[in-house]
């Protein structure tokens, strides 16, 4: 048997070099969900010393001094991508065997074994001029020396992305280039006990005798061992294997303390994995909720807790999986901390046809049948956040926004604008006495309650999908405190809902800007903001759709000034300014005044 790891190189970090080829060359670094750790690094990240898996915040400032461009994971585009590599691979070659979303071992045979490299060598180009993704190739004759062709294949650019271990000889060899971490099959505390004992490459551990193995590690090792000399362990197998479990748990973005916000978390896990779970036409026996608090706050409390139960009948009904995910919640839920992390994993699964109901079950499970398949297709059709349950309390998505042409009814430098409504000076005016978007900008706008910011971006964000951009950029801070202002969170949270790139710090400012808030007259206002500001360097948007982002339009100086530096200077061939309020008392000035700069 010969067997090719395929291997797409950096994977997140290619599908974000696809997508935008000015990252070429760059650090870049993509995090987890809700920006928690890192998970894919481009090599020159990888140079600076930033690790893989390992928090965000012990990086910020390395990423800070050496202009990292850092991305938040888009997980259903890298999906997406990932099905593009693997169709290639299919075309390519009858029996594949897909081991995860970067990665696939193909069966070569026939005319395929007369010439593996060459072969691999087609591969390679072919996905890359397919899908834009480069991939490495590790040839061998079982899985873990495929694994260790490709790291050679990956590491050493004279191999040029297609390495086999052809022989036993080549394997000595290679595997003393190898370290002992690096070796498929062997974890960090078993590599860290090897290396105690002297075994710090793949050859230790090839070169040692079979019993003192048996002897001293578990039967893993010995598997990697045996495969490490040319005898399979691992078999190859075409056909796909179930999932035996489903698990969702990503972080918050800010920590929670209260129930009701924990809980419509978790049932958006919930909803997740359920529609996963009938895409595979699968059923769960039993779930388990867990709570965790930041283990890295060591100046908090901290508490870690989980809850299993068991199904009275396997199920993939959204709704009865939510009402054993919400009990699970109220048995493990403790007030005073503040959490982290709400985990959801559905367990003990089995294909929906090898289970047996009774006559009375059959019926009920038929009405469920039909509930949800109505539910997956809408959500097929229109998006996974085209329907939720009531409980997860998603905003409206359908959210009528004004024209801003009807306020700007001049010549401006943007080429669309909405907003979500118009509001009235709300800071001084008692709660009770707003109306319902007064009130929710005065939570982001003043207050900066997340809750709130998540509220707005629910309304936008299905906007900013409809556009379609490029980018997402926001109203640089004129004359703005230094802390991350509500604007900020509000774009972060948006780029997440729409899966739309989010560029940070896209403008410099050019000279000091007071508050534009506080200056009264409307030709100093816009006088004070007059080409102040130039796009930062390194921000590419020649031909690109740019949506820019701002909280409230009071003169419209700040939107135009913004606006006027993607067009000009960006040279953006489309830009929408996107407003989550008008001002009433507004002025708006059709024309600007450029005169003198403001001092």
């Amino acid at each position: 048997m010969l067997l090719a790891l395929c291997d797409c190189n950096n994977f997140f970090v290619s599908c974000e070099r696809v997508r935008d080829p000015s990252l070429e060359g760059r650090p870049v670094i993509v995090l987890s969900h809700n920006d928690g750790c890192v998970v894919a690094r481009s090599n020159e990240a990888k140079a600076l010393g930033i690790g893989m898996a390992v928090p965000f915040f012990t990086v910020r400032a390395l990423c800070q001094k050496n202009s990292v461009v850092v991305l938040k994971g888009d997980h259903e585009y890298y999906r997406i991508v990932s099905r593009k590599v693997m169709r290639c691979l299919y075309h390519l070659v009858p029996e594949v065997e897909v081991s995860s979303i970067d990665e696939a071992y193909l069966h070569l045979t026939g005319i395929h074994k007369e010439d593996p490299v060459g072969f691999c060598r087609q591969v390679r180009n072919f996905i890359k001029k397919e899908t834009g993704i480069p991939v490495s190739i590790g040839i061998g004759c079982t899985k873990t020396l495929a694994k260790a062709a490709g790291y050679i294949a990956k590491k050493e650019e004279a191999h040029e992305g297609v390495f086999w271990v052809s022989s036993e000889d080549v394997a000595k060899e290679v595997l003393k280039r190898i370290p002992i971490e690096e070796v498929w099959g062997i974890g960090r505390k078993t590599a860290s006990k090897l290396r105690s004992i002297g075994l710090a490459s793949g050859y230790d551990l090839f070169a040692s005798e079979e019993k003192w193995i048996l002897e001293n590690f578990p039967s893993t090792v010995w598997s990697t061992w045996k495969e490490l000399r040319g005898v399979v362990c691992h078999p190859f197998t075409a056909e796909r294997q179930l999932r035996k479990s489903i698990q969702i748990a990503p972080s918050f973005r800010q920590p929670v303390r209260d129930f009701e916000e924990i809980l419509t978390t978790l049932l958006e896990h919930v909803e997740e994995a359920a529609l996963i779970l009938r895409r595979e036409k699968l059923l769960c026996k039993s779930l388990q909720v867990s709570l965790h608090t930041n283990p890295y706050r060591t100046d908090l409390p901290q508490y870690n807790n989980s809850a299993n139960v068991k199904l009275k009948t396997p199920c993939d009904c959204t709704h009865d999986l939510a009402a054993a995910a919400k009990d699970a919640l109220k048995k493990i839920y403790k007030w005073g901390y503040l959490y982290r992390k709400v985990g959801f994993t559905l367990k003990d699964l089995v294909p929906r046809d090898m289970v047996q109901v009774t006559l009375f079950e059959e019926e009920e499970r038929r009405k469920k049948r039909m509930l949800m398949d109505a539910v997956d297709q809408v959500v097929n059709s229109l998006g996974k956040d085209a329907l939720h349950l009531a409980a997860v309390k998603k905003p409206r998505e359908n959210q009528p926004m004004e024209d801003l042409k009807k306020f700007f009814p001049g010549k401006a430098p943007w080429d669309e604008g909405y907003a979500l409504g118009v509001i009235r000076p709300c800071n001084k005016i008692d709660l009770k006495d707003l109306s319902p978007l007064e009130a929710l900008f005065r939570r982001c706008k003043h207050n900066g309650e997340p809750k709130a910011i998540r509220e707005a971006a629910g309304m936008l964000a299905p906007k900013v999908k409809e556009l379609n951009p490029h980018f997402l950029v926001y109203v640089p801070p004129f004359g703005g405190r230094g802390r991350k202002e509500p604007l900020e969170l509000l774009a972060e949270e948006i780029a997440k809902r729409s899966g739309v790139r989010l560029l940070k710090n896209a403008f410099e400012k050019k000279r000091a800007v007071p508050e534009i808030k506080k200056i009264q007259k409307l030709d100093e206002r816009w006088k004070a903001l007059s080409f102040a500001y130039t796009l930062a360097e390194g921000v590419r948007l020649k031909d690109k759709k740019v949506v820019l982002l701002d909280d409230v339009i009071r003169s419209g100086a700040s939107a135009y000034e913004a606006s006027r530096v993607l067009k000009e200077e960006g040279q953006a061939a489309w830009v929408c300014v996107l407003v989550l309020a008008i001002m009433r008392s507004s002025q708006v000035l059709l024309e600007p005044c450029h005169g003198e700069p403001y001092s």
